[in-house]
Parts: structure tokens; C-alpha cells; sequence
């Protein structure tokens, strides 16, 4: 069976609400390239093309979870490939082409983790 890397940067991560539904194992901690940017949207994030680097942290899951997680995360997010700092990629759930929400706020005072 093949498993499949998912960078998570927003409530699935260790520390927030929603971690309890990522049945995955965590490998490390982990950053991408500055190519990205973060959106909010009801309170969460969605991860946007953009020139800042976002932390997070990079899981292992089989493609059974990965279906379940897809449910979970509904219509706002959809999975896309995201490049790591380190050189590796790997999929995370990046703003749907539906979902619009309002730009984070700075990383001091934002939940998110962004570093410009």
C-alpha cells in the first residue's frame, strides 16, 4: 500500500480543534516555500498562491483516510501539490476555486503561522 505525504497547516495540525480527525503519523515539522499566502475564511485558514512561506506540519496517510479527510474538509478546500522548503512536496488542501475569504492577519497576531 502507498502512502501519500499531506501538509496540514491550519486546525488538523497537533495543537488545534480538528486534529482528532487526521488518523495519520506525523513525520516532522515542515515549512513551504515562499509561494504561498493564507486566506480566512469562517475562522479558517485557506492556503492561496503567494509569496510567503507557511509552517506546518507533513503527515503520512493512506489513501482511505485521505478520502475520509476529503468529506471532512468539504467544499471550501481542495487538494493540490505544495512544495516544502526542504525540497520535497507533498498535497495539502489549498482554497477551492469557490471559497473567497479575507486576507490573514499579520503572523504576530494571527493563529496561522506565516512567515513573510
Amino acid at each position: 500500500m502507498s502512502l501519500i505525504r499531506l501538509f496540514v497547516y491550519g486546525s488538523l495540525r497537533r495543537d488545534r480543534e480538528h486534529h482528532a480527525e487526521l488518523g495519520a503519523r506525523f513525520i516532522a515539522v515542515a515549512r513551504t516555500t515562499a509561494e504561498y499566502a493564507l486566506r480566512e475564511l469562517d475562522g479558517y485558514p485557506l492556503l492561496t498562491a503567494g509569496s510567503q512561506a507557511i509552517d506546518g506540519e507533513l503527515y503520512e496517510l493512506d489513501a482511505q483516510e485521505l478520502a475520509r479527510l476529503d468529506a471532512f474538509e468539504g467544499r471550501n478546500y481542495a487538494r493540490g501539490a505544495v512544495r516544502l522548503a526542504n525540497g520535497e512536496q507533498a498535497i495539502a488542501y489549498l482554497a477551492s476555486e469557490s471559497a473567497h475569504g479575507a486576507p490573514s492577519s499579520s503572523p504576530s497576531s494571527s493563529r496561522w503561522r506565516v512567515f513573510l
